[in-house]
C-alpha cells in the first residue's frame, strides 16, 4: 500500500471527510511555486481512490485551477502527467472537460491509442465523452481520427477481447451519436446558413465543412462495417473449430453483431425501409437490441452454467466410480492377499502340525517299544528268577528227599543214633521248609513288582493317551475357530460386494440419465444458439 492510501485510510478513521482529504492535496497545488509534478501526482492518487475523492476534487475546481498551474510550472513532462490526471478525472468523475482542458486531455488518449492494450482503462470516459461531452470534443474524437484509430486495432490480433468489446461499446456510442447529427445535403445547407447568420463568417465554407465531416464519418462508418463483418466471420469460424468459448468471448461475439445489425438496420433505414417500432428512436432501438442480446447471452450463460455444473457432476461421479472401482479392486487383491496368506499359513500349520504328529508318533512308538522292551526284560527276569528259585527248590527238596531216605536208611541200620538222627532231620527238614518259605515270599514279591510294573506301564499308557486326545482337540478347535474366521471373512466380502454392485448399478443408471440430460440439453442450447 502506498504512503498517500496509509494516510488517507487514517485520516477516515480519525472523522476527516472526502472533501477535507482532497482540500489538502489542491492546497499543496496552490501552494507550489514552479514546480507542481509531486502534488498533483498526489492527487491523482487521491482522486484514483474513488469516485467521491473525484467529484469533491471537480466541485473545488481543480481543474481551472491545474490548468492556471500548468502556465507557470517548469517540471519536465507536467503536461502528460496533468493529461493523465484530467483523464484520471473524467474516469472517476462526472467530468465534462471544456475546449481548453480537453486540449490538455488528447494527448493522453493519443498515448493510449498507440497502446490499445491499456485501452480499457480510459473507454469508460471515452464513452462519456462522445454521448455527453461538449461539440468540441466530440469533433476532436472524429475530425482527430481517434474514431479511425479506434476502428484500426479491431483487427489487431494481439489485442485482448476485453478491449475489443470496450472498443466496440464506445463505437456504438458514437454511432449513436452520428446518427443523432447526420444531415443530407439539404440539411447541411440549411444549418450552414443558420450557423453563417450566428457567426458571420461565410456560409458555403461551412458547408463544405459540414460536407467534409459527413464524408469522413461515413468512411469512418464504411470502414467500422467491414471490420466488424471481417471480425464476425472470424468468429463464427472460431465457434465451429471449438463451440466451448469462454464468457469474454461470447461478450465480443454478442457486441459484434450488435453493432452489425444496427449499421444495417441504418443503411435499411437510409434506403426508406421499416426498420423498426413507430416511435423509437436510435438509442431506444439500440438500447433494446443490446438488452436482447444481453438477456440471449444471459440465457446462453445459465444453459452453459448447466451444463457445466452436470458435466462436472459427471466428472465428479465418474471419479467416485472410479475410486469405488478402485477400492473393489484393492477389496479384491486383499482378499487374494488374504486367501492366498491363509493358505500359506494353513499349509505351514498342516505341515507344523504333520510334522508334531509324525514326532508324537515316532516317540510314541518308541515309548511303546521301550516299555515293551523293559516289560520283555523285566518278564524274562522274573521268568528266569522263578525258573531258579524253581530249580532250587526242586534241587533243595531233591536234597530232602535224599537226605530223608539216607536217614531212614541209617535209623534202619542204627538204631541207636536214631534218635539224633532224627532230630537232626527234623531241624534240617524245619531249615528246608524255612528256605522254601522264603522262596515262596521271593517268588511273591517278584510276582507283585511284575503287577506293579504292569500297572505302571498301563497308567503311562493312559496318560499319554490322555495328552494326545487332548492335543487332537486343541487342534480340532483352532481348525474350527480358523474355519470361523475364513467363513466370516468371506460373509463380509460377499456383503460389501453385493452392495458395491448395487451402488455400481446404481452410479452407471444416474451416468447414464445425467448423459441423456446433457444430451438432450446441448441439443436444445445449440437450437437456441442456432
Amino acid at each position: 500500500m502506498e504512503d498517500n492510501d496509509f494516510d488517507k485510510d487514517k485520516a477516515e478513521l480519525e472523522g476527516q471527510s472526502a472533501e477535507s482529504l482532497v482540500k489538502k492535496d489542491i492546497d499543496l497545488i496552490r501552494q507550489s511555486k514552479g514546480s507542481l509534478k509531486n502534488a498533483l501526482q498526489k492527487l491523482n492518487m487521491t482522486v484514483a481512490s474513488g469516485q467521491k475523492y473525484a467529484e469533491a476534487a471537480i466541485a473545488q475546481g481543480v481543474a481551472p485551477l491545474v490548468l492556471s498551474q500548468l502556465k507557470t510550472s517548469t517540471d519536465q513532462g507536467i503536461n502528460d502527467i496533468a493529461s493523465f490526471f484530467l483523464s484520471t478525472l473524467g474516469i472517476f468523475g462526472n467530468y465534462s472537460p471544456q475546449k481548453e482542458e480537453f486540449t490538455v486531455i488528447y494527448k493522453s488518449l493519443e498515448s493510449v491509442m498507440n497502446t490499445p492494450e491499456k485501452f480499457r482503462t480510459t473507454a469508460p470516459f471515452l464513452q462519456g465523452l462522445l454521448y455527453q461531452g461538449s461539440k468540441f470534443a466530440k469533433t476532436m474524437l472524429s475530425y482527430k481520427m481517434v474514431i479511425w484509430r479506434i476502428i484500426g486495432t479491431l483487427e489487431i490480433p494481439n489485442i485482448v477481447r476485453e478491449t475489443k468489446t470496450g472498443e466496440l461499446v464506445i463505437l456504438t456510442e458514437w454511432l449513436l451519436v452520428r446518427r443523432d447529427k447526420k444531415k443530407d445535403n439539404a440539411e447541411i445547407k440549411l444549418a450552414a446558413q443558420q450557423q453563417a447568420l450566428d457567426t458571420g463568417e461565410d456560409a458555403q465554407k461551412i458547408e463544405i465543412q459540414m460536407k467534409q465531416a459527413e464524408t469522413a464519418e461515413a468512411r469512418s462508418e464504411e470502414n467500422l462495417l467491414e471490420k466488424v463483418k471481417t471480425l464476425e466471420k472470424q468468429m463464427r469460424q472460431e465457434k465451429k473449430r471449438d463451440p466451448n468459448q469462454d464468457q469474454n468471448w461470447k461478450k465480443l461475439f454478442g457486441r459484434v453483431n450488435l453493432v452489425l445489425a444496427f449499421i444495417m438496420h441504418m443503411r435499411r433505414e437510409d434506403a426508406g425501409q421499416d426498420v423498426g417500432e413507430e416511435g423509437e428512436s436510435y438509442r431506444d432501438m439500440a438500447d433494446r437490441l443490446e438488452g436482447e442480446m444481453i438477456m440471449k447471452d444471459e440465457q446462453l450463460r445459465e444453459i452453459q452454467e448447466k451444463l457445466d455444473q452436470q458435466e462436472n457432476d459427471l466428472k465428479r461421479i465418474n471419479s467416485e466410480n472410479e475410486r469405488l472401482m478402485k477400492e473393489i479392486e484393492e477389496l479384491r487383491r486383499q482378499k487374494q492377499l488374504e486367501g492366498d496368506k491363509a493358505a500359506q499359513i494353513e499349509n505351514a500349520k498342516w505341515e507344523q502340525e504333520k510334522k508334531y504328529n509324525d514326532q508324537l508318533k515316532k516317540e510314541k512308538d518308541k515309548y511303546d517299544q521301550q516299555m515293551a522292551d523293559e516289560k520283555a526284560k523285566r518278564d524274562k527276569q522274573l521268568q528266569d528268577e522263578q525258573e531258579k528259585h524253581r530249580q532250587e527248590l526242586l534241587r533243595q527238596q531233591e536234597l530232602l528227599k535224599q537226605e530223608t531216605q539216607r536217614l531212614t536208611d541209617a535209623l534202619n541200620t542204627n538204631d541207636k543214633d536214631k534218635s539224633a538222627g532224627l532230630q537232626k532231620a527234623q531241624d534240617e527238614i524245619k531249615n528246608l521248609q524255612d528256605l522254601l518259605d522264603k522262596e515262596k515270599a521271593e517268588s511273591e514279591r517278584l510276582r507283585k513288582l511284575l503287577e506293579q510294573s504292569e500297572k505302571q506301564r498301563k497308567e503311562d499308557k493312559d496318560k499319554y493317551e490322555r495328552d494326545y486326545e487332548q492335543l487332537q482337540n486343541d487342534k480340532n478347535q483352532l481348525e474350527k475357530q480358523k474355519n470361523d474366521q475364513i467363513d466370516k471373512m468371506k460373509d463380509e466380502y460377499d456383503r460389501m460386494m453385493i452392495k458395491f454392485d448395487t451402488e455400481g448399478k446404481a452410479l452407471k443408471e444416474q451416468i447414464k440419465k445425467i448423459k441423456r440430460l446433457i444430451e438432450k440439453r446441448s441439443g436444445t442450447s445449440s437450437e437456441r444458439k442456432e
